[in-house]
């Protein structure tokens, strides 16, 4: 079985990514920085004997490209799941930034989320599939600094 993990390249998602493929799972790994992703796939597929697909994407714009994930899935086995520790702050994230950053920050952290999960929606329902969202306490404590990503989350 494959997961997806959307935001794998550190903290969290490349933990999860550890744990998946120690279990034998194959996966489909996204950030926004092939750096990061190339010598994980290498480690995953060295140390767990799986299939590790990288695939570099920024989800700061939409409409977003899903055809290098359509295509990841179709070698691989059946969508197991969809992980989402993706998370994309900015320094300057405070009251009264651009909207444009503001756009930015939305996009990757909330809307992407559900226009992958609505893109992937018939084939995870047809096998019951594992969708695992993420916050962050950011979302529930007052700040200035990051509010914009505190809201987003």
């Amino acid at each position: 079985m494959t997961f997806i993990i959307v935001g794998a390249s550190a903290g969290l998602g490349r933990s999860l990514a550890e744990k998946f493929a120690s279990e034998k799972k194959d996966l489909v790994l996204i950030s926004s920085d092939m750096r990061d992703l190339n010598p994980l796939k290498s480690d995953l597929e060295i140390r767990f004997q799986i299939k590790v697909i990288p695939i570099e994407i920024s989800f700061k714009k939409t409409p977003i490209d899903f055809s290098s994930i359509t295509q990841a899935l179709d070698v691989l086995s059946p969508l197991e799941g969809i992980l989402f520790p993706i998370g994309y702050s900015d320094d300057n994230d405070i009251p009264g930034i651009k909207d444009s950053m503001t756009i930015e920050i939305f996009n990757t952290n909330l809307i992407s989320i559900c226009l992958i999960v609505n893109h992937f929606l018939d084939v995870l329902k047809e096998r019951r599939s594992t969708i695992i969202g993420f916050g962050s306490v950011a979302a529930i404590r007052g700040r200035t600094q990051n509010s914009t990503y505190a809201s987003a989350k």
